[in-house]
């Protein structure tokens, strides 16, 4: 009797640390999840603005193309 009451205490013990063990690895789950959601919104965010700051430096490089005299682009090459 002591011998089984011995074995149902390490089996409910080691389920008890399995069932610990689990929790620990859904917690560290969800803080890589909510660790990964921020760093994609800042990746997002840092794309959006470098998105934008080339439209403006290809809107700026654009039209001084425009102004740039035609000999000066055909010495260069660029037509």
């Amino acid at each position: 009797m002591r011998n089984e009451l011995h074995s149902t205490r390490r089996a409910l013990t080691e389920q008890a640390e399995s069932l610990a063990e689990k929790d620990a690895r859904v917690r560290q789950a969800e803080l890589l999840r909510e660790e990964n959601e921020r760093n994609q919104q800042l990746w997002q965010a840092e794309k959006a603005q470098l998105l934008t700051e080339l439209s403006h430096h290809q809107e700026r490089v654009h039209w001084m193309e425009k102004r740039v005299p035609s000999w000066v682009r055909g010495f260069f090459g660029a037509k």
